[in-house]
């Protein structure tokens, strides 16, 4: 198919401007460039957002950009991908926005599939699809919508319209229980997004920092899922999520953000809560299996909700001395103590 061919296939009803923020991407960013230009329906423009990067990630998105002069390159001092994120939505023209991480991979019908289910459902702020995880190049077979807990759709799903699913009820309360929207996998409306702020440049540095952004899009917008996983997340050890530990403690970090910033009911509350004492076990299980005492310690003091026996026992270990942590540690691994 031609691009010219691509083009004729876009609906012109929907202008999208992808915004790829990037840093130092330059060993993966071509294989993402690769799914977005040669999609079935070409965007209105593609913008990269380089944030400072110091390897050669801009001089791969010039290659690109000689054959395609809807790719536009932004450069910014490195200030954190809320703010490159901003800064290609701040720059954008199109009437929707579709995001895309510098390492992961669109199916090539994505933006055509997605221009659809939003001119079917033009009440819609955020669209968000299916994906699998791609691990060295091997798409898995399971996909993230399959993983939620029993009976998650049925709460939230007002009616299906084929694959799209309009949502609605206690979306937030769901969120919190479990997360299906990753930021390369959702298209909003650009006004949307600016009326509720983009992203928090104030939570740079904080891992899961686009959770926050999708609470408040949940909290403020009409939702709308694609059930067909058009979108591949590359899992690799530059990931945000590669430290499982301080993923969970960004997550613990953002919830607590959440609660002191949002206008949340007691419903929320009660699941917000008990969402971070469920972060904060998986968290000592890690930092005890990390051999991190001090930080077993801060994190069990900070429980309100009843806990394993095993959680407990490791907290009493990690208030040993720091001669006897490592000698009683490995005893409770031998047990089967540090599996809780």
């Amino acid at each position: 198919m031609t691009e010219a061919d691509r083009t004729e296939k876009n609906d012109q009803r929907i202008s999208v401007s992808v915004v790829i923020p990037a840093y130092n991407r330059g060993n993966l960013l071509g294989e993402t460039l690769e799914s977005i230009l040669h999609q079935t329906a070409l965007p209105r423009e593609v913008i990269v957002v380089d944030d400072g990067s110091t390897d050669n990630t801009h001089e791969i998105a010039l290659a690109y950009a000689k054959d395609h002069p809807f790719l536009k390159i932004l450069r910014t001092e490195n200030k954190g991908v809320q703010h490159a994120r901003n800064a290609g939505i701040g720059a954008a023209r199109g009437d929707w926005i579709a995001l895309c991480d510098s390492d992961d991979l669109w199916s090539e019908t994505y933006l055509e599939e997605v221009a659809k289910a939003l001119v079917g459902h033009p009440e819609v702020d955020l669209l968000f699809t299916n994906f699998r995880h791609v691990i060295e190049g091997v798409w898995d077979e399971t996909t993230k919508f399959s993983k939620a807990p029993k009976e998650y759709w049925e709460r939230i799903v007002q009616f299906k319209d084929g694959d799209v699913w309009v949502l609605g009820g206690d979306l937030m309360s769901a969120n919190f229980q479990f997360q299906p929207i990753f930021p390369s996998a959702s298209v909003l409306s650009r006004v949307f997004v600016e009326d509720i702020g983009g992203f928090n440049e104030a939570l740079n540095g904080v891992k899961a920092e686009d959770w926050e952004f999708t609470l408040r899009c949940l909290n403020a917008g009409m939702v709308a899922a694609l059930a067909k996983p058009l979108v591949g997340i590359r899992k690799h050890a530059g990931n945000d999520s590669a430290d499982q530990r301080l993923l969970l403690l960004g997550e613990i970090e953002i919830i607590d953000f959440v609660q002191a910033n949002m206008n949340l009911d007691s419903d929320q509350l009660r699941v917000a809560r008990h969402t971070r004492n469920l972060r904060l076990i998986q968290a000592i299980n890690r930092a005890f299996d990390e051999r991190l005492q001090l930080q077993v310690r801060d994190l069990y003091r900070q429980l309100t909700e009843p806990v394993p026996l095993r959680t407990t026992l490791k907290y009493w270990i990690a208030c040993l001395s720091p001669s006897l942590f490592p000698l009683v540690r490995k005893s409770a691994e031998e047990i089967g103590g540090s599996k809780a």
